[in-house]
């Protein structure tokens, strides 16, 4: 009993999640000492049987005592039997008194402890639903970012049209690149958003964020390559060299990603 007071004393903190459980572990101890079929109350309940019997046993030995005639300050096994049976009586009562404390210890016990465990219960709720709060607000936060960025580019991508206006900047060879990146992109912040609306119990492992990161990298470098030896060369980069920039793009923004997608902050 006093182990599981004692775990009543450890201070809770954030991380321990496993202080309710222990508080209910030891609470279904102390039900089972205090309820069980060999505890408490069946104990108090056969001593308090096998008391009454004894007293029933005295009060039987009394009578016949004084059916033979036998005086009551007399000596003899009538006065030997009843010393003793006055002294079990007595050894029981003794016994009750500590096993009802005992129990009514145990008890008090469970019902703190059942408190404290509900406490715990509660200030985890309480963080649980504060991390989705947390979440909500970030998921709701990218989706206007993602929304934004799509919303823009459309709008630039219509006027263009509308207006068969074309980039100086932009060569000719860049534009495959370009279209490339703005629909990696697009996967990506979809991707991430559907990440983070996912409580972080039942989370995957972000392969598939980290790919596409990679994948934007990979088209950036693609871009920026091209454009680079358009502004060099006046013709567009070629595949070995596209490459050579592309997949070192590709690895540092998966890897990149990765990392930040395990510390659960992309």
């Amino acid at each position: 009993m006093d182990r599981a007071l004692g775990a009543l004393d450890r201070p809770a903190t954030a991380e321990d999640d496993d202080r309710a459980a222990e508080l209910a572990r030891w609470r279904n101890r102390l039900l089972a000492l205090t309820a069980g079929s060999s505890g408490l109350t069946q104990r108090i309940t056969r001593v308090r049987e096998m008391r009454t019997t004894v007293g029933i046993s005295e009060a039987t030995l009394r009578a016949r005592r004084d059916a033979a005639g036998v005086p009551a300050d007399a000596r003899g096994f009538f006065a030997e039997d009843l010393a003793l049976a006055q002294w079990f009586v007595q050894r029981l009562t003794d016994d009750l008194v500590y096993l009802e404390a005992d129990r009514e210890r145990a008890r008090d016990a469970v019902s703190v402890l059942a408190l404290e465990a509900e406490n715990v219960l509660q200030h985890r709720r309480e963080l649980t639903q504060q991390r989705e709060r947390v979440l909500q607000r970030r998921q709701g936060t990218l989706n206007l970012l993602q929304s934004a960025f799509l919303g823009a580019v459309l709008m630039v991508l219509a006027a263009v049209q509308a207006f068969s206006y074309r980039v100086p900047a932009l060569a000719p060879p860049a534009v495959p690149a370009l279209i490339a990146l703005l629909g990696a992109l697009a996967l990506l912040l979809a991707t991430l958003v559907l990440w983070l609306a996912t409580p972080p119990g039942e989370r995957g492992p972000g392969k598939l964020g980290s790919l596409l990161a990679g994948l934007v990298g990979g088209t950036a470098g693609w871009l920026a390559v091209t454009v680079t030896t358009h502004a060099l060369t006046g013709r567009g980069s070629s595949v070995a060299l596209t490459w050579a920039v592309a997949l070192p793009c590709f690895g540092c923004s998966w890897l990149f990603m990765r990392r930040r997608l395990r510390a659960g902050t992309p």
